[in-house]
């Protein structure tokens, strides 16, 4: 159970990660923290997966180029803008409803729900279902417990449901359109995590009935 629960505690702590890098445009302590020791150590840690080696070391790179680029927390600002606040075509959209699996009222709704079940709400009066919300929600979920079991069936059906259902499209349009490439690697980072936590769970329900069936 030590074992479980630290690991939760590291997943839930890289999911909102990834969604404070992608609510909105970086603060300067933000960019600061790019170049953290910390920084470095999740790199190693998520680089020590195979499927993961790729999207983690060219996203290391950029991060490097990044820190090296003139005037880079005002060039980053507008990458962000031109990128995420642009309507498409021009932009790509970071909300879910905008995407061909759903719509935007039937994001909303669902991930108002979700919300309400967390007892959560959105700040700044972001919409529920933009992806920023959707990770931070995925993070309360990893820690949130049915009696004193992980809610491991939960977070695997709102996995694909919620993110993997439509973040590939975002990842296809941000690679054509992310000129410098910062947030184009860190959406194909997140996507190749979100595969393996997907195996992951996936295992551990299998587990978990496996051991039902057993005792």
């Amino acid at each position: 159970m030590i074992k479980t629960d630290n690991l939760a505690r590291e997943r839930a702590s890289i999911y909102r990660w990834f969604a404070c890098l992608l609510f909105k445009e970086l603060s300067v302590s933000d960019m600061t923290s790019l170049s953290s020791p910390e920084l470095q150590q999740l790199l190693r840690g998520l680089k020590s997966i195979p499927e993961l080696r790729l999207p983690a070391d060219l996203f290391r790179r950029k991060v490097k180029a990044l820190i090296n680029r003139s005037d880079n927390h005002l060039e980053l600002a507008a990458d962000y803008a031109e990128l995420f606040l642009m309507p498409p075509p021009s932009g790509v959209s970071p909300y879910a409803g905008h995407y061909p699996h759903s719509s935007p009222a039937e994001e909303r709704i669902v991930m108002n729900q979700w919300l309400n079940h967390l007892k959560q709400q959105t700040g700044n009066n972001e919409a529920s279902d933009h992806l920023a919300v959707q990770l931070a929600v995925m993070a309360l979920l990893i820690e949130s417990r049915d009696g004193q079991s992980p809610t491991f069936a939960s977070q695997y059906n709102y996995l694909k449901e919620r993110l993997i259902s439509w973040l590939p499209g975002l990842v296809k349009l941000c690679q054509q359109r992310d000129k410098f490439g910062f947030y184009s690697s860190l959406l194909r980072l997140l996507k190749s995590y979100m595969l393996q936590d997907e195996l992951y769970l996936a295992e551990c329900i299998q587990s978990l009935s496996s051991n039902i069936h057993a005792s």
